[in-house]
């Protein structure tokens, strides 16, 4: 079996990600460079937590910590399938073949050497663990441009005192009644090496249930 080529699947699908988004997860609508829509995979009547940034795939449900890199990954996840399988169904629906092709080499040897691994990028944004007592007292209640939530979940960790991650939700009126929108924060460093609260997911989808709040 040829091995998948998931760069130029993903590189393709971003070039077309208005038809893809559309077509694994309709009736969403674009919020800036995000792409905002229920979850399919759970109880969700109303667009807010789930979200794709349609600029580079990555997506992420404030609700349930569940996130994925890319557009591949987020058709593994809406079709409940495996990364292989995701990359095929979205190389049909572009229309174009996932193999790798293989150049010849004029060193037999080199015909069979693995592609070297690409390095990881350095994240912007560390989680710091644990959170000092100053600053697990100092988490934000609010948003400098939302005002105060609606409600906001605590995500603790095992000694039921570290907030590992907070979601707030925000309710805001419109023509259809009610809108919700979703913001996390999360505590740690930055690359700049400045340490505090930011709006961030944490970079673990290990959190235990959540207290609610307000």
């Amino acid at each position: 079996m040829s091995k998948l080529d998931f760069r130029l699947v993903n590189d393709r699908a971003l070039q077309s990600v208005d038809s893809v988004l559309s077509s694994w997860l309709p009736g969403g609508k674009r919020q800036g460079g995000e792409y905002v829509v229920t979850n399919p995979r759970r109880s969700d009547s109303r667009p807010g937590s789930f979200s794709i940034n349609t600029a580079n795939g990555i997506w992420s449900d404030f609700a349930t910590g569940d996130k994925g890199g890319d557009l591949i990954a987020l058709v593994a996840y809406v079709d409940n399938t495996g990364m292989g399988d995701a990359c095929r169904s979205l190389a049909s629906f572009l229309n174009i073949d996932p193999a790798i092709n293989n150049k010849p080499s004029n060193q037999a040897a080199s015909q069979h050497q693995p592609p070297a691994e690409p390095k990881p990028a350095q994240p912007d944004f560390v989680p710091i663990r644990p959170i000092p007592e100053a600053a697990l007292k100092a988490c934000p209640t609010s948003m400098r441009n939302l005002g105060k939530p609606s409600m906001y979940w605590d995500y603790l960790g095992e000694d039921g005192k570290q907030i590992l991650l907070r979601v707030m939700r925000f309710d805001k009126p419109n023509s259809n009644g009610r809108t919700k929108d979703y913001r996390p924060w999360c505590y740690g460093i930055d690359k700049s090496g400045k340490t505090g609260w930011r709006s961030k997911m944490p970079t673990s989808n290990r959190l235990n249930r959540p207290g609610i709040s307000g």
